[in-house]
């Protein structure tokens, strides 16, 4: 039981990290002409909230629908890079390179309670 818990945080916590990842490269490509990649943040978050809600549907272990989940995320995206602080006090430098930072507290599925779980996932993604 507690194997199937740690695997079903690892399923969304990798959701969220792909997320993240597709998040931080929505490039805007003109960018590289002048050497300042940048990103669009509403075409960004778009994106990774799409991905997120790709590899999350049908997912049972969720005690929420997924678009209720989607719309709790919070998103961190600076274009031109910079630093962010996540929920844990974790923090994230880029430089000026497009940072994406992610952080949710899903509602699992409890396995010996039937009470929702919730722990506090994060991801990070820098342009690469």
């Amino acid at each position: 039981m507690f194997t199937q818990r740690v695997h079903d945080r690892m399923v969304v916590e990798a959701a969220l990290q792909h997320a993240a990842r597709a998040s931080a490269h929505a490039v805007q490509y003109r960018g590289f002409a002048t050497d300042q990649p940048t990103i669009d943040a509403t075409r960004a978050q778009a994106l990774g909230r799409a991905v997120l809600r790709a590899n999350l549907v049908g997912l049972s272990v969720l005690d929420e629908p997924v678009d209720d989940l989607i719309e709790r995320v919070e998103w961190t995206i600076l274009p031109r890079g910079g630093s962010c602080v996540l929920p844990s006090g974790r923090s994230i430098t880029s430089g000026s390179a497009p940072l994406v930072c992610v952080s949710i507290s899903p509602r699992l599925r409890g396995i010996f309670t039937g009470e929702p779980w919730m722990p506090l996932l994060e991801a990070a993604e820098v342009m690469d």
